[in-house]
């Protein structure tokens, strides 16, 4: 006998693989799953006696806890006589474990029973009703031949009534059967411990067998459930009935979240079966988060599924202005099950997504409501990983042959084809890096990842304005832009103004703790939006994360608007000079020996990477630096302080620190010099009875900041 180890959630075999051993569990449990499918068996436990020796593993076999297995050869089925015969003192324990087990199996058959009868009598329903529905919204009813013949499920042949008291009377007398049965010896134990591991193989055979009728019932009833589905659609628009009510607090049933999702996305039933006995078999994990080689594996499969079902699903609610419930909460937090996600949990998203109106300031947006502005052309997609925009995408593709000109042309204005690029690109990556925790990520909203209060976590379209107001008020300059601007009427033939271009602020359906900078632009055009991802709930402070996003896209901004030159000390600019300051920090004489030091270890850190060693410093600069605390070397304080100045407040308020004195003087200075013909202009007008124009005001009221 080979005795191994396993850690729980070790994975000890893996479904398809060939089947060579059977095993005995001396401590601890191994949980066997396939799909929705589940067993757990304990100590005592044989496994491998509902396989086929020679034939694939139909399980995944998963150490529940901690435990110890004692492996022999299976090449027949004689073998498990053998493990018997070999451990005559543990062989009643073998027993009344594979009793024990065999028993509590036939739950798992009730419940695929109970699974397929409801299905079958929740169709049947919407099949009676269908004439009535269709013939009170003047609809001629459609003849479903596929559905004449679909039957109820039918009862087990294989495990008779018999078999299913006998075993229950026999786990009642485990005693009895442990004292007077088990001592007889290994032959009387064989018989009953192959009678039970026949008992389970017929559970699980008849498990597979209510598993295809459903997914069959699914699969038939398909085009009719689009149909009655868009029906029952019409029926609650006509009767003014919104699933999400704005007079009643309580939270409806949602158990059935996920078969809604599914049918309200007409996804097609292999697609749906598949993605929800993913879903079944991850929430039956005691611990989701946990990251063995099986969940890591799972988490990925769901992963993506979920993100070809989203773009269904959204589409589909862009058809109608009666969503249900659990679509919306499906499409702004990725839920799908409340056991899954936790009831308390599903009681505040219910909340948040009833109350939840769109941002009057055109800044916040949810996930759908951003894939809603690229469906329409509000908005082109964003940026892929690979730094191509739409137009750019599709003109690689044309290139490397996997489309046609004509079909280049087409896809530039399909709306449906922009939101799957969108989806497929900066939601699903960008959902990734808000979330924070790379390996462990999932896009459904499930509780392990919960890891504060929601209603304290959540990152409110108030809250993201009054984090970003603060930062402004900080670095004020920070979103604007050079711009020309013209009026040959006022005589004005080019004069250079700063406008404020707000980015958009697009939040992530998840618990993270990270905003991330996407895009600093929208393809060449220097005067459009940057778009930021946020975490919907947020795990800590979110002000410090905003802050180093937006480090990060004064960095990318400068780069932009410099191009080749963005490193060229020539042409001064905030790359420019900080690239310099850190390639030559060594012999710069601003800097003492302990200062160097510093700077070589942070350096060390963020791996020589420009950008971040800069956001390093634009955190400190923002979160110290501004409340007078001069915690950077004056090299650095003066870039930041000429690239990035403070606003007026925070200028009275440290003006008095000699350390700033300098930086302060040169910076007013500055400002001072293009205010003056800003003004002089604003007089001649006056003075000419002209109206002054809104872009003079903004510019001047600019400069005074």
């Amino acid at each position: 006998m080979g005795l191994t180890a396993y850690k729980k959630n070790d994975r000890i075999h893996a479904k398809g693989t060939p089947v060579k051993t059977v095993e005995v569990v001396l401590s601890g449990s191994v949980t066997l799953i396939d799909g929705s499918m589940k067993f757990t068996l304990g100590q005592g436990n044989i496994l491998g006696a509902v396989e086929t020796p020679g034939g694939e593993y139909n399980f995944d076999y998963i150490a529940g806890e901690d435990c110890k297995i004692g492996a022999y050869p299976y090449r027949e089925l004689e073998d498990i006589e053998k493990v018997i015969r070999v451990n005559p003192r543990i062989a009643p324990v073998l027993a009344t474990a594979t009793v024990r087990t065999a028993n509590e199996s036939y739950k798992s058959f009730e419940e695929s029973l109970d699974n397929a009868k409801n299905e079958y009598l929740k169709l049947k329903k919407q099949i009676d009703e269908y004439p009535a529905i269709s013939a009170s919204l003047g609809v001629s009813a459609q003849d479903f031949s596929e559905l004449k013949g679909i039957e109820a499920p039918k009862e087990s042949e294989y495990l008779t009534h018999w078999m299913v008291v006998f075993l229950k009377s026999m786990r009642e007398h485990d005693d009895f059967l442990n004292k007077y049965v088990y001592t007889q010896g290994a032959d009387m134990i064989l018989g009953f411990v192959m009678g039970a591991a026949r008992f389970m193989k017929y559970v699980i055979q008849e498990n597979h067998r209510l598993r295809d009728y459903v997914r069959g019932l699914h699969e038939a009833s398909m085009n009719f459930q689009s149909v009655y589905m868009k029906l029952e659609q019409k029926m609650r628009e006509l009767r003014a009935v919104d699933d999400i009510s704005a007079d009643s607090n309580e939270t409806p049933d949602l158990s059935n979240a996920l078969n809604v999702i599914l049918s309200f996305g007409e996804i097609p039933a292999t697609e749906s079966m598949e993605f929800k006995n993913l879903i079944e078999t991850y929430g039956s994990y005691g611990n989701r988060g946990d990251m063995s080689d099986v969940m890591r594996k799972m988490r990925r499969e769901i992963t993506d599924a979920f993100f070809r079902i989203y773009s269904k699903v959204f589409l589909n609610s862009l058809e109608t202005d009666s969503v249900p419930p659990e679509v919306k909460m499906f499409l702004m937090f990725g839920f799908v099950d409340p056991e899954i996600a936790g009831q308390e949990n599903t009681d505040i998203l219910y909340q948040i997504v009833k109350n939840h109106r769109k941002d009057p300031g055109n800044v916040v947006f949810t996930v759908p409501e951003w894939l809603e502005m690229i469906y329409s052309g509000e908005v082109m997609p964003s940026k892929n990983e690979f730094d191509l925009d739409y137009p750019a995408y599709l003109r690689e593709q044309k290139q490397n042959g996997e489309i046609t000109e004509e079909q280049e042309k087409e896809l530039l204005t399909d709306a449906v084809n922009k939101v799957k690029f969108e989806t497929e690109n900066m939601f699903k990556i960008g959902d990734r890096m808000t979330f924070g925790r790379i390996t462990s990520f999932i896009p459904i909203f499930d509780s392990c990842n919960v890891m504060k209060p929601l209603d304290s976590a959540y990152l409110a379209t108030g809250l993201v304005h009054e984090k970003l107001d603060a930062i402004r008020s900080l670095d004020y300059s920070i979103f604007y832009r050079d711009q020309y601007y013209t009026n040959e009427e006022l005589g004005i033939a080019r004069l250079t103004i700063n406008k404020e271009i707000l980015p958009y602020m697009i939040m992530m359906p998840n618990m993270g703790s990270r905003v991330a900078l996407w895009q600093e632009i929208e393809g060449k055009r220097r005067d459009t939006r940057a778009r930021f991802l946020l975490p919907m709930f947020t795990v800590d402070d979110p002000i410090k994360s905003l802050i180093s996003a937006c480090g990060e896209f004064r960095w990318e901004m400068c780069k932009t608007e410099q191009g080749i030159h963005w490193n060229d000390l020539s042409d001064p600019s905030l790359t420019a000079e900080y690239a310099d300051y850190i390639q030559f920090y060594r012999k710069n004489r601003l800097l003492n020996a302990e200062q160097k030091e510093k700077l070589k270890k942070t350096l060390q850190k963020v791996g020589n990477n420009l950008r971040r060693a800069f956001v390093s410093d634009y955190l400190l600069y923002m979160t110290a630096e501004c409340n007078g605390s001069p915690v950077m070397n004056k090299a650095s304080r003066a870039i930041l302080f000429t690239y990035v100045p403070f606003g007026s407040e925070i200028r009275a308020k440290i003006g008095t620190n000699p350390q700033y004195a300098e930086f302060m003087k040169k910076h007013e200075s500055n400002c001072a010099n293009k205010l003056r013909p800003i003004e002089m202009m604003i007089r001649k007008l006056e003075t000419r009875g002209e109206e002054i124009p809104t872009e003079l005001l903004d510019q001047k009221r600019y400069l005074s900041m």
